[in-house]
């Protein structure tokens, strides 16, 4: 029996680049590259490649995210 894994996506939530110093095609080449890093990406490799939050940056992650879905 074959497992199928959904691939890894990557979501941007609105406004986390707003701060970003570059030009359009900047960041257009940023985001393409993280998408392509991501998608060739094992899950097992991302594991290794991720850190844990402490629980401010949890926190603040969690507050962007509720933002975010108030703006949709």
């Amino acid at each position: 029996m074959t497992i199928q894994h959904n691939p890894l996506k990557v979501v941007f939530v609105p406004g986390c680049f707003d701060n970003f110093d570059g030009t359009q095609e900047e960041l257009d080449q940023l985001i393409t590259d993280i998408n392509n890093t991501v998608a060739n990406m094992t899950s097992d490799e991302l594991d290794a490649e991720s850190c844990p939050l402490n629980s401010a940056e949890l926190q603040s992650v969690m507050e962007t995210m509720a933002q975010s879905r108030n703006l949709q």
